[in-house]
């Protein structure tokens, strides 16, 4: 029988000091993924993510999102974290421990962002900033508050925007 997949938990920075926590911000169309977390048989916006950081350094990376989102739902600028372990440093291009977190932030949002075929994301992924996270930051415990915003179009609505709002017809009331 098989198991559902378990969420992975990113390192704990606070206890372990040979990792080195960086705060990114991502936008997404999520319409061709099956919401924002690791699911079985799903391709995910975590998962996407996590490849891509497995390639840059060469070893699993896991992050943690501010939050979760449903399977087709789109974000402009959700948060999440990862750690970077000290043995992962050096595929950011540093040779040895002489680098400042800000450094190590730049190295990574340079591999990370960009047109796809530079950064290795789908063009429906798109990672906005890296920075270096400030002590004890969790992008879940440390999210000040979440925006959601619902489009609805009255009438059949417009093939190009289809992705984005929902179609009612007309006269209905909501």
């Amino acid at each position: 029988a098989m198991s559902a997949r378990q969420p992975r938990q990113p390192h704990v920075r606070d206890d372990d000091s040979s990792t080195r926590r960086l705060a990114v911000v991502v936008a997404y169309d999520g319409y061709d993924f099956e919401g924002w977390q690791t699911q079985p048989h799903g391709r995910t916006i975590q998962d996407t993510i996590e490849a891509r950081l497995r390639k840059i350094f060469q070893v699993p990376i896991p992050i943690a999102g501010s939050g979760r989102t449903d399977s087709g739902v789109h974000a402009k600028g959700q948060v999440f974290h990862f750690d970077v372990p000290e043995s992962a440093v050096p595929a950011l291009g540093f040779k040895d421990t002489a680098y400042t977190m800000e450094q190590a932030a730049a190295a990574a949002e340079s591999r990370l962002t960009g047109l796809s075929e530079n950064c290795g994301l789908p063009p429906s992924i798109q990672i906005r900033s890296v920075r270096a996270a400030p002590a004890g930051f969790h992008a879940r415990s440390s999210c000040s508050g979440k925006r959601y915003v619902y489009s609805v179009c009255e009438g059949i609505g417009n093939p190009f925007a289809s992705r984005y709002s929902w179609a009612i017809g007309r006269g209905r009331e909501l």
